[in-house]
Order: structure tokens, then C-alpha cells, then sequence
């Protein structure tokens, strides 16, 4: 947060591991700010709520329907992929060939002030051509 602070007007990009309190980072970065970070195969995502129209009295939703967990969308055969090369893979030249898919989803959590953070994700696999390879 301090970099919001020293560089204003810049967009910021954080990278970070999986093991630190991404959630509570997630939560405390202003808009400009983007945070990308490892998911687990089995993180709950959520679709956004349903519209809170005028007349309605109750309080509004939080959350929406469940979304299927990474790991299903993973070998879910109707999962579609879209075939990309990396030029470079660890530092050494080679056209190594990936299938990626991605989508959205609301990772909720309840704890004070933590609530709800909209994001994208992707899930990345070898190719089947290099698969054959290994």
C-alpha cells in the first residue's frame, strides 16, 4: 500500500505466493491496484447476486450461486480451450504449446470488513502435443 502512496497515478501490478493472507491483501489495495496470485484447485468462487430492485424489503445478497471449483472446470470435457505457444519456457527458447480457459467469479469470505472480491481467473495445461512428449 505504501507504493499507492509514493507513486499516485500509476497502476500497480502485485505478484505474490499462494501462502501469504491474500485475501486480507486482496481486500485492502485500492482499485488501481491489481493483485495476481495462485488459486487452489478447490477455492470457492461464487457468481455475482442477483439485482436489488427498489420494491424489494429484504436485506440485499451477498453472494450468488456457487460456481464449479477449478479442479472440475479442469477436467470437465466441455471446458474450451484456447491454444497459445511460449516462445520461451524457464529462460531456454522453445514454442512449448498451452491450452488456457478463464472466467470470473466472486471469492467470498466472512470476516469483518473482508466481504466479497470480484476477479478473473485462468487455469493453464500442456498441450496435448507436448503431453505425448513427456
Amino acid at each position: 500500500m505504501q507504493l499507492c502512496r509514493w507513486l499516485p497515478g500509476r497502476d500497480l501490478i502485485y505478484v505474490g505466493a499462494s501462502s501469504f493472507a491474500i485475501h486480507t491483501l486482496a481486500a485492502a489495495l485500492p482499485d488501481r491496484a491489481t493483485l495476481i496470485t495462485r488459486l487452489r484447485l478447490d477455492a470457492s468462487l461464487l457468481a455475482p447476486p442477483d439485482p436489488r430492485y427498489e420494491h424489494m424489503l429484504r436485506r440485499p445478497a451477498q453472494k450468488g450461486m456457487p460456481l464449479p471449483k477449478l479442479k472440475a472446470v479442469l477436467n470437465n470435457p466441455k471446458t474450451v480451450w484456447q491454444r497459445v505457444i511460449a516462445s520461451t519456457w524457464y529462460g531456454r527458447q522453445t514454442d512449448k504449446h498451452l491450452d488456457i480457459t478463464t472466467g470470473t467469479g466472486l471469492w467470498y469470505r466472512r470476516e469483518p470488513r473482508q466481504g466479497q472480491i470480484a476477479g478473473s481467473w485462468f487455469e493453464t495445461r500442456l498441450a496435448a502435443a507436448n503431453r505425448r512428449r513427456l
